[in-house]
């Protein structure tokens, strides 16, 4: 296949400037042992024109298969050609143009769509529980070169000309005049929920089945944490076994609650103790609700040692347990995850005191005391307090009201 694609850049560069019989062995080229014997013999013969040409035909060939699969190329019908205008017969339908230097890139557009979503959707891996949102500048995937802003907009234009549906993302990027960072910081939630999407779907089966499990820990174990009743135990129990045994084809039908469940992760890593919860607690609920697998079953126990299911008939009454102790599990959280801040926070501060301050060669032991040292950490730990204080008020006084609507009316 490559080597039919180098004939056929050599074909339209050489066009009538050949004889027929310099054409007709240049069609008897059909491995790169007879390519490179056919430029062995134009060397010998000093063939200085035809070398020029085979050469720039190279160069082309080069730079089409430096960043893209032939195979892919060809049958998603966009080449890479220059100013002799080659350009493959098959080519069908509007194409989207860059202009590099003396090269011109062509793009259909579903190809630079993707390569949008992909760039500005893009996360990095770190470990299984450590998912980084980092969007990224459009990259020309021919020379990972960044797209200039001109053609970005020419793009914008181009789908407005050609009644394409332009990408939200790529509407909003737009409207950001194409600031990468500035996209980021006034769409931030937008970007992370769908790249979570996104790195979802490219999981494997099992990989999600993973996930779902983690999930599914956690939820029941939050449930059972602040609702001590003995029938909810045995009915979360048994909630959760059906999903240990659910097929690997019904965990597409979870993305979504997949998503929601590395959005609360997000927002707990980056601090976030409100959003946190708040995504948390709604995301239970609608996994509660869901029909898929139910919580509750026409049987749901024959456990002689359980005496009260019968008080636990639907979800309702889960969701009005639930309601009952909205105002404690929201402080109580509040406060669990602020006082794991502070932790955090003392920790690095008297790290710093010790590592930037004690040890530091040009500060003397004489300039540096004890008391110093704790009337600063002190003062550190004064105004993290302050914080943490305004969090825990925020949470109870406005959040609780928020929540309280929410379960009483249901609007999931």
């Amino acid at each position: 296949m490559t080597i039919k694609l180098f004939i056929h850049i050599f074909e339209r560069i050489i066009d009538n400037r050949c004889n027929i019989r310099e054409k007709n062995t240049i069609k008897t080229i059909n491995n790169i042992v007879n390519k490179y014997e056919f430029f062995n013999c134009l060397i010998s013969i000093n063939n200085t024109e035809v070398i020029e040409y085979f050469i720039n035909s190279q160069k082309i060939y080069m730079n089409i298969i430096k960043n893209k699969n032939i195979n892919k190329i060809l049958s998603k019908k966009y080449i890479l050609f220059n100013n002799i205008n080659l350009e493959l017969d098959n080519f069908k339908g509007n194409s989207f143009n860059i202009y590099l230097g003396k090269l011109l890139y062509k793009f259909d557009f579903n190809d630079f769509k993707n390569l949008i979503l992909t760039s500005l959707f893009n996360y990095d891996i770190y470990n299984f529980n450590n998912i980084v949102i980092k969007p990224k500048p459009i990259r020309n995937p021919y020379t990972n070169i960044e797209i200039s802003q001109s053609n970005l907009y020419n793009f914008y234009f181009f789908c407005k000309t050609y009644n394409y549906i332009v990408p939200t993302i790529f509407v909003l990027y737009y409207n950001e005049n194409f600031n990468i960072k500035q996209l980021f910081c006034n769409h931030e939630i937008y970007i992370v929920k769908n790249s979570f999407i996104k790195y979802i779907k490219n999981l494997s089966k099992s990989e999600r089945f993973d996930y779902l499990i983690l999930m599914i820990n956690e939820y029941t174990d939050f449930i059972i944490k602040y609702l001590h009743n003995l029938s909810i135990k045995y009915l979360l129990y048994n909630y959760k076994r059906q999903f240990y045994n659910i097929s690997l084809e019904k965990i597409n039908y979870y993305d979504i609650f997949l998503r929601d469940y590395l959005l609360s992760n997000y927002y707990l890593e980056n601090n976030n103790i409100k959003q946190y919860i708040d995504v948390k607690i709604k995301n239970i609920i609608k996994l509660l609700y869901d029909t898929n697998i139910n919580l509750i079953t026409n049987n749901p126990t024959n456990n002689p040692n359980v005496h009260d299911c019968s008080a636990i008939t639907n979800i309702d009454d889960v969701l009005n347990l639930l309601n009952e102790k909205i105002y404690y599990i929201i402080y109580n959280e509040s406060i669990l995850y602020n006082t794991t801040i502070l932790s955090r926070y003392i920790y690095e501060t008297n790290d710093f005191i010790t590592n930037d301050f004690i040890t530091n060669d040009s500060v003397t032991n004489d300039s540096v005391t004890n008391e110093s040292v704790t009337n600063d950490s002190v003062t550190n730990i004064r105004k993290i307090a302050k914080y943490i204080t305004t969090i825990v008020y925020f949470t109870t006084h406005i959040i609780v009201g928020f929540y309280i609507i929410i379960l009483i009316t249901k609007t999931y």
